[in-house]
């Protein structure tokens, strides 16, 4: 008893001084350290350590081959990057270019503080707005895989910095936003939607430019531009200028255009549900708070920070943003809500100017650390919590090696081999020279390992679409060809299109029997 007694006692002096040296710490220092330490040692503690499956096995295979798809699909700043990327020492070509997501989120976590100390946040709250963003669910899951989307918020983030150090006297900020706008887009196509509140900036602080600075700026601009049409025009191989644009813009055999714009008043309430579902997925209890105190201060114009302007035009960002995610009803639409997370972290920063800081010592200290906790203890707890009830909302698709609750709603990837340990069980046991038929996601991850990695080249990988004739592919396959299926789901492979064939396990795949035809007597 007296050994547990003193064991209790011990503890309770270590919570004692440890409760005493938070108070002695600083929050300007704790939070700056979380920044530019805490967020990129959260992406090299959780990236990914090899291939996952989808885009980023497709993105994967385009860096390692150094292909530059001549329309939407490619992206020719990220592109450039992964060629340095896969010149470092360790880790396999997927391990590589994922750490350039790791970079780019971290200069992202970087820049918005930047944004914040020029829009005139204390250093504290300027910290709290990048924290926010760091551990937001779209951004970290975006900041541990291969994706394009966090090169892209580099340039974002970059931009607003730009705009929040904008003063009268020093007008280079704006110039070089300007410059900028042409790469930016070279980056992704979503930086069209920095031009509407860009040119609320510029109208709404027009006396700060001459016409003489008006001119520079043009000049920026068209300059930034010709270097934007420079690449376009190497990349898609086009002649005329709108047919190039138009192929940027576009993916060649694919026709999103009934995706975009897509409203319906009918489904108005459920697209309302799963916008407010998915930002409230990413800024969880005292960030969400925050942000919403920020929000009302910037509408009453609370005169916390400086930049009434450039918080106005990143409201609009927002809207502009959220406008065209909501409407493009696309499988990734969630996705397309990330530029406005990095406005709403921002606003999360006011909010705390407003609200958290009067907060000094220990309660700033435990401020900052629900900041970090509450959605970390949230993206690891939910999937857990969704598994084990049998509650699948979203209808997430499964595959070997990969619980779709705990694959999509956990950020983190460290240890996760999933994908490549199916893809690979899926290859090595085929008979030589078989087929397999494969839809998007277990797809790309196969070719991936058939070209990057030399797995298996002799099996020849059919990709199928959702709604194809499967029997139509394999009558024009050799009579007696081994013919297999990377998956049996009937809502992702057309299994009526095949009967009355059927299919056998075999390991983590499926063998295609087919029924030999009756000798007539």
């Amino acid at each position: 008893m007296s050994f547990v007694r003193d064991n209790q006692l011990s503890v309770k002096d270590d919570l004692r001084r440890w409760l005493s040296l938070t108070g002695r710490i600083r929050p300007e220092s704790l939070g700056v350290a979380l920044v530019f330490a805490g967020a990129p040692f959260l992406y090299l503690a959780t990236v990914a350590p090899t291939v996952l499956w989808g885009d980023d096995a497709f993105l994967l295979r385009m860096a390692a081959t150094g292909t530059l798809r001549p329309d939407g699909g490619g992206h020719w700043v990220w592109l450039q990057l992964t060629q340095l990327f896969l010149r470092l020492p360790w880790g396999d070509t997927a391990y590589r270019v994922n750490l350039l997501s790791v970079t780019a989120a971290s200069l992202t976590v970087f820049l918005v503080f930047a944004a914040g100390r020029a829009l005139g946040l204390s250093r504290v709250a300027a910290a709290a707005a990048a924290i926010s963003l760091a551990v937001s669910h779209t951004f970290w899951s975006h900041a541990v895989r291969t994706e394009v989307y966090t090169t892209f918020t580099v340039f974002l983030a970059l931009h607003l910095w730009l705009w929040a150090d904008w003063q009268p006297e020093r007008p280079w900020s704006i110039f070089l936003s300007g410059l900028l706008f042409g790469p930016t887009l070279l980056a992704h196509q979503l930086a069209l939607l920095l031009l509407p509140p860009l040119c609320f900036l510029l109208w709404r602080q027009r006396a700060w430019l001459g016409w003489r600075q008006r001119a520079w700026l043009l000049l920026a601009f068209v300059a930034g531009l010709l270097s934007f049409m420079v690449v376009i025009d190497y990349q898609t191989g086009s002649r005329e200028i709108l047919s190039g644009l138009y192929l940027y813009f576009t993916y060649s055999g694919h026709d999103f255009s009934n995706a975009l714009l897509d409203f319906s008043w009918r489904a108005l309430p459920r697209d309302t549900i799963l916008w407010l579902g998915f930002l409230g997925l990413q800024f969880i209890g005292l960030a969400w708070w925050l942000g919403l105190r920020g929000v009302v201060g910037i509408i009453h114009h609370q005169p916390v920070t400086a930049g009434a302007g450039v918080w106005l035009a990143l409201l609009i960002l927002y809207a502009t943003s959220a406008f065209f995610a909501f409407s493009y009803r696309v499988t990734d639409q969630y996705v397309f809500f990330l530029p406005g997370y990095v406005v709403v972290a921002l606003v999360v920063g006011r909010g705390w100017d407003q609200w958290a800081g009067r907060l000094q010592g220990r309660g700033a200290f435990l401020a900052l650390a629900l900041l970090v906790a509450v959605p970390v203890v949230t993206y690891y707890s939910l999937p857990r919590l969704l598994a084990a009830t049998g509650f699948n909302p979203l209808n997430v698709r499964q595959l070997p090696g990969r619980e779709p609750h705990r694959f999509f709603l956990w950020p983190a990837k460290n240890g996760y081999t999933g994908a490549a340990d199916y893809g690979r069980a899926a290859l090595e046991p085929l008979p030589a020279n078989s087929v397999l038929l494969a839809d998007f996601t277990p797809s790309e991850t196969l070719d991936y390992l058939q070209v990057v990695e030399g797995l298996r080249p002799d099996v020849r990988l059919i990709k199928i679409d959702k709604e194809q004739n499967l029997a139509a592919v394999v009558a024009t396959l050799p009579p007696g060809a081994a013919v297999f299926l990377a998956d049996n789901n009937p809502r992702y492979y057309n299994l009526a299109s095949l009967q009355p064939a059927r299919l056998e396990p075999a390991g983590v795949i499926y063998q295609l029997v087919r029924e030999r035809p009756s000798l007539s007597r």
